[in-house]
């Protein structure tokens, strides 16, 4: 069963899809979300991140339908015809819908993360590390700049 359901996507698209074209869409978001229905349930997936895939889906679906036929698509990297040139605004723009790919990108496990990397401390640098970095700087004879952790 899909993320999203018909009357679903019909309400927030206004495009009415078949179970059929949800299936599709699911299996195309599936790729791009990096998780399954069955995954999610595993790992208890939060209510939010549901709600974005919901939106992916129908998004997905909907933009599906209007595609001539986004399954026997050749990739290429430009067009040219009559003097007028295609670039796709993204890798995935043949591909994926432009409201399912932002729906995606704000899935908590897609987002950036920040990572403490100091030592014990608060802003502290390992001795092993500090020492490593200041034989660095000492080697290249910077006028006698010497490393010093911000």
């Amino acid at each position: 069963m899909p993320w999203a359901e018909a009357s679903y996507t019909e309400q927030i698209t206004g495009v009415t899809v078949t179970d059929g074209q949800l299936t599709q869409a699911q299996a195309v978001i599936d790729l791009y979300s990096g998780t399954t229905e069955e995954a999610a349930a595993d790992l208890a997936v939060r209510p939010r991140d549901v709600r974005h895939l919901r939106m992916a889906v129908a998004y997905q679906a909907a933009w599906m339908a209007s595609q001539v036929d986004v399954f026997s698509r050749t990739d290429v990297t430009s067009l040219d015809q009559d003097g007028l040139r295609a670039a796709p605004a993204s890798a995935d723009a043949w591909l994926l819908a432009p409201l399912a790919d932002r729906a995606l990108r704000r899935l908590s496990w897609r987002r950036m993360r920040s990572a403490r990397v100091a030592g014990e401390g608060q802003g502290e640098v390992p001795p092993d590390v500090r020492d490593a970095l200041a034989r660095r700087t000492e080697v290249r004879d910077h006028d006698d700049e010497t490393w010093t952790p911000l």
